[in-house]
């Protein structure tokens, strides 16, 4: 296969990565609670295929595809916590009560993310994408640990 096919399907392979994981939000009812819960396990999804395919140096196209879909996603958590629904199962109250705090976690997963995306869009070593990867990791865990309620 030459390179130029590897892009190719590799291009494809994301395009269809990213519209299965958001049509999986869309569908979602729109009760915040279950729109956060199909945007989560979404991410999730990403996360997890992100650490396979930085694990072996697996394909970039790919990385960037769970990447975009995290930016994606990751941009709509503000709107899936109204004041109005309520705590639901997992989030804490803190999360109204410290909401500035709250966005700008949600917006620096996002900016990671994105980072991510670039890095891998620019070519960059999967040493570097492994360490930006990370950090979405700890995004992700920083708001967690304020927000979300231990299982």
């Amino acid at each position: 296969m030459t390179y130029r096919q590897k892009l190719v399907y590799g291009l494809i392979g994301g395009a269809i990565l990213a519209v299965a994981a958001t049509s999986q939000i869309s569908f979602a009812a729109e009760d915040p609670t279950d729109l956060r819960e199909a945007g989560m396990k979404s991410m999730l999804k990403s996360v997890k295929a992100l650490k396979k395919l930085i694990d072996v140096n697996g394909d970039k196209n790919q990385v960037a595809a769970e990447a975009q879909n995290i930016v994606d996603v990751s941009a709509k958590i503000p709107s899936w916590f109204p004041k109005e629904a309520g705590k639901g199962e997992a989030a804490k109250p803190d999360i109204w009560e410290h909401w500035d705090q709250f966005t700008g976690d949600a917006k620096n997963l996002n900016d990671q993310a994105a980072q991510l995306v670039a890095a891998a869009k620019g070519d960059q070593d999967f040493t570097h994408l492994g360490a930006q990867f990370q950090q979405i990791n700890k995004a992700c865990g920083t708001c967690h640990d304020s927000f979300r309620e231990k299982d």
